[in-house]
Order: structure tokens, then C-alpha cells, then sequence
């Protein structure tokens, strides 16, 4: 009985029972005797102290013992049983779907990682090309901005050139003039003009636009839409010779010469307009007449 399992839940109890005796001896006398039959109670009366006690333990034991064997204990012990595998499973199972759950959400977690390291890119492409772009339009911008400037420095700045070239007094005994209109055509003053021009009688095989010996002319600054109108005076006595070489076709007559200025947009820029023009004769000879241009060579800056 010691090796077996109920033996030892006997003694257990008996001891329960006895320390409860030990502490209130009337407690456990009141127990016992709920439990004993009334045939027991009736015969055990008469008996001595000693004989009652163990009447008593005797009845207690077989009380204990017959339940732990009876049908109803077992049935309760299986259905116990059964009950404990049943939430063993219920416990299995519920461990196993929150396994499942857990591994689904860690799919769940590694997949949203991954989107959102792939929005993470994608953020830094787009980044990159919004700067790549501001780049881009920034140097657009930049560049229209130049544009821009040039567009108005040349809409606005001045612009200084011959607006008429004559000769007069061509007639024999009188003294040739060549008449030039120095003119701002821009919508800005312009500074400091200086001009240089030579008049000079060229065959067409030895024309050369040469201006070093030329004086430079210091004029005054002219306003938009101001002229100047300097005069050439070509020598009496050498127009004779010149006139008829003309008029024969041997030599042409030339006006040529340069003009530089500075204008307000670009102050420190200096511009410079070169022009070229000659005396066209025809079958009625020299005369009074408005100079034509010389193709080629004449430019402005």
C-alpha cells in the first residue's frame, strides 16, 4: 500500500485529519460522527473511548476509499480526464493558430519592411529627379533670365551709325563737301563718341580701308534719336583731276571711317560700328548726290 498511489492519498488524508484533531480534537468528533451511519452511532455508544476512535477511523477509511473506487469516482476521473485533454488540445490548437498567426504576421511585417523600404527608394528616386529637374529648370530659368537681359540690352541700348552720307557742290569751280549724319538709333544715350573717317579716291584694283593716319574725334554724347553731322572738305584744285577721273570711270570716290561709343546697359563694353560708303557715277557724270554702300565690311557691335 506505501507504493501505491491511493495508499499515499490515504495517509495524506488520515494526516490532514489528524492534525485537524491535534488542533480542535471536538471539530474532528463532530466530523466523524456526521459521516457514521446511525446503526454505527447507536452500537458505538456503549463501547469504550479507545474502541470509538477506531470505529471511527475504520468507518472514515472505507468512507474515503469507496469513493476513490466507485463507478461514479472513475467515471468523474475520466471525464476529468478527457476534460483536461480536450483543453490540453483546445490549448495545443489555440498555441498552434497563434503560432500560425504569429508567422503570418511576421509575413505580414516583412512585407510591409519590404514596401516600405521599396517607398524609401522610390521617395529617393522621385527626390532625385525633382532635384535633377530644379537643376534643369533652374538652368533654364538662368538661361532665359540671360535671354531676357540680352533682349533688352538689345532693345534698349544705343545704337550709334551713319543715317546719311552726300556729297554736294560738285559743280567745276566750287568746293566739294561730303556730308555724314552721325545718329543714336537705340533707346539709351550713348557716351563718349569718338569718330574717325577719311575720304580717299581708290581705283577698283588698289581699294585698302586704312584709318591709321586718321584723327580721332572726340564728339558729344548723343541722346536717343540725337545726330551730329560732321562735313568733309575735299580740296578745289585736286577735285578737278578727281572729278574727271571720275566721270571717266578710272577711279572711284570713298568715304569710310569707324565710330566707338560706350552706352548705358553696358557701360564698361565698348561698341563700334565701321562703315563703308562710295560715290556712284553714272552716264551723267558727278553730281550732287546721296552716297551708296559699299557691300561688305560694314559691321556694328
Amino acid at each position: 500500500m506505501s507504493n501505491h498511489p491511493l495508499g499515499w492519498c490515504i495517509a495524506g488524508i488520515l494526516a490532514a485529519l489528524y492534525l485537524a484533531s491535534a488542533i480542535n480534537p471536538s471539530g474532528l468528533v463532530r466530523q466523524l460522527s456526521e459521516h457514521q451511519p446511525a446503526k454505527h452511532a447507536e452500537t458505538d455508544r456503549t463501547a469504550g473511548d479507545t474502541q470509538s476512535h477506531a470505529g471511527q477511523a475504520t468507518a472514515e477509511v472505507g468512507a474515503i476509499q469507496e469513493p476513490w473506487n466507485s463507478k461514479e469516482a472513475r467515471t468523474k476521473r475520466e471525464q476529468a480526464a478527457d476534460q483536461r485533454n480536450k483543453e490540453d488540445l483546445i490549448a495545443q490548437k489555440s498555441m498552434a493558430d497563434s503560432t500560425e498567426r504569429m508567422v503570418l504576421i511576421g509575413w505580414l511585417q516583412m512585407a510591409l519592411g519590404t514596401l516600405g523600404l521599396l517607398a524609401i527608394g522610390m521617395t529617393l528616386w522621385y527626390t532625385r529627379e525633382a532635384v535633377e529637374q530644379t537643376a534643369k529648370a533652374t538652368k533654364a530659368t538662368e538661361a532665359a533670365v540671360k535671354v531676357t537681359r540680352k533682349t533688352a540690352e538689345r532693345e534698349l541700348r544705343a545704337y550709334v551709325g551713319i543715317a546719311n552720307a552726300s556729297i554736294v557742290a560738285t559743280e567745276v569751280g566750287k568746293t566739294p563737301n561730303v556730308k555724314l549724319e552721325i545718329k543714336n538709333f537705340g533707346s539709351t544715350p550713348a557716351k563718349d563718341v569718338r569718330h574717325r573717317y577719311r575720304t580717299a579716291v581708290f581705283a577698283l584694283d588698289e581699294i585698302e580701308y586704312d584709318l591709321s593716319e586718321a584723327p580721332l574725334e572726340h564728339l558729344v554724347d548723343l541722346a536717343p534719336g540725337q545726330s551730329l553731322h560732321p562735313v568733309k572738305i575735299i580740296n578745289q584744285l585736286e577735285w578737278a583731276v578727281t572729278r574727271f577721273q571720275l566721270n571717266t570711270g578710272q577711279r572711284q570716290l570713298f568715304v569710310f571711317g569707324d565710330i566707338r561709343y560706350f552706352d548705358t546697359m553696358t557701360e564698361t563694353e565698348e561698341r563700334h560700328t565701321v562703315y563703308r560708303y562710295f560715290l556712284y557715277v553714272d552716264l551723267d557724270g558727278v553730281r550732287d548726290d546721296e552716297l551708296s554702300i559699299v557691300p561688305g565690311g560694314n559691321t556694328m557691335t
